[in-house]
């Protein structure tokens, strides 16, 4: 099965989040254990001005394949902002 993260921003003051978003292919073997980031987990990513976002959702979609048929397993997170005391607590740990 292929994997693909996908990344989109939520600012505070809107309901939804963003149109765009950072997609990460993740490629590992068989049986290999690869972390996914969980709600309320921080991230790092270039998605805009800043860059250490902490988890809001995570949402899973499967496909039947791709143009091999190979089954796809597509991970949509949404992040939002850090506070700026809990960046510093997060990153001091």
């Amino acid at each position: 099965m292929k994997f693909s993260l996908q990344f989109q921003y939520k600012p505070e003051d809107l309901a939804r989040p963003l149109d765009y978003a950072q997609t990460e292919n993740v490629n590992f073997g068989v049986g290999t254990p690869f972390a996914i980031p969980n709600v309320g987990d921080t991230v790092i990513l270039t998605l805009e001005e800043h860059n250490m976002y902490k988890v809001l959702t995570r949402n899973f979609a499967y496909f039947d394949g791709d143009p091999k048929g190979q089954p796809i397993c597509l991970i949509n997170i949404v992040v939002g902002d850090v506070g700026q005391s809990e960046k510093l607590a997060r990153l001091k740990e």
